[in-house]
């Protein structure tokens, strides 16, 4: 009985091994080519985005500040709280995984692979967006040790979530027949 089981998982392995690895190969080239980007582009110009955006929502609760331009970059409210904004929040890590695993989604054309490229962008960046107002909420009205924790949880626990949907959802528009 569980012969007969492993003889069939066995075959399916030794089918889809390679696929996988050709897909693991590509994913690390292209995660490794879309973070090279970085290193030709200050950090800044994703950050600020992120920042003007932040200090926006701010300013719509009636808050006062300013944007100081470093790395990463800062904003300084008129109540004295500080907020930074760091590569980690602008989201490109997470866009930058789903790009990989999109690019390296073979046998899917590259027109439904640009779409998922597009898409991607558009649905991080929301994403991340949603993800630092709900984070400034917690900051504006709760305590150190319920904002770190929300702050570590909602930012981790939600990259990994956030990225295998994304994927999933355009995975299945993608080869949906």
């Amino acid at each position: 009985m569980f012969e007969n089981f492993f003889k069939k998982k066995k075959k399916y392995l030794e089918k889809e091994s390679p696929k996988a690895k050709k897909f693991l190969f590509i994913f690390l080239i292209a995660f490794i080519l879309l973070n090279s980007v970085l290193l030709f582009v200050p950090l800044q110009v994703f950050e600020l985005p992120i920042a003007h955006l932040t200090l926006f929502y701010l300013t719509l609760k009636g808050m006062q500040g300013q944007i100081v331009l470093q790395e990463p970059v800062l904003i300084s409210m008129s109540s004295g709280l500080q907020i930074i904004i760091s590569y980690l929040c602008t989201g490109l890590m997470e866009l930058f995984v789903l790009w990989a695993s999109i690019i390296a989604s073979i046998g899917i054309s590259i027109r439904k692979r640009i779409l998922g490229l597009v898409f991607g962008l558009i649905g991080t960046q929301i994403f991340n967006l949603i993800r630092i107002f709900i984070t400034l909420e917690f900051i504006l009205k709760s305590n150190i040790d319920t904002i770190v924790f929300v702050h570590d949880v909602l930012f981790r626990v939600t990259l990994l979530a956030v990225i295998a949907g994304l994927y999933a959802a355009w995975f299945y528009w993608a080869t949906r027949e």
